[in-house]
């Protein structure tokens, strides 16, 4: 699901996290698209949702539901920006696996065991 500019435009939106509350799996992604012309948003977020998906895939056994996936695009002519929302899990059965976490640490957890696998990734040749 995507929400871009229409009913929102010109008003800013706000997510709370609470210490020690559930949440939701999130990103933040950036970039100036200044210092950056040569890098497509679309082509940037498909990248990584990708990687996304086969790190949930090879880790867990099951790729996001797409259904339950929220991008929240703040992106103009000058920096690329999103908020992404990962609500779900689901495996080639059917099943899915709920990805609210205790608390914004634990989701943390998550983000960091992420970045060590895209880093591993950028490695291979």
């Amino acid at each position: 699901q995507k929400w871009h500019g229409g009913a929102f435009l010109g008003r800013h939106l706000y997510e709370v996290l609470l210490e020690n509350k559930p949440c939701w799996l999130y990103f933040d992604l950036e970039f100036s698209r200044v210092e950056n012309p040569n890098h497509e948003p679309h082509v940037v977020a498909e990248a990584f949702v990708e990687l996304l998906n086969q790190f949930c895939d090879l880790r867990f056994g099951q790729l996001i539901d797409r259904s339950t996936f929220y991008d929240l695009d703040s992106t103009n002519s000058e920096k690329f920006s999103k908020h992404i929302i990962v609500k779900k899990l689901i495996s080639k059965f059917a099943s899915s696996t709920n990805l609210a976490f205790h608390s914004n640490a634990q989701a943390g957890c998550f983000v960091k065991l992420f970045m060590e696998f895209v880093r591993e990734q950028r490695e291979v040749p």
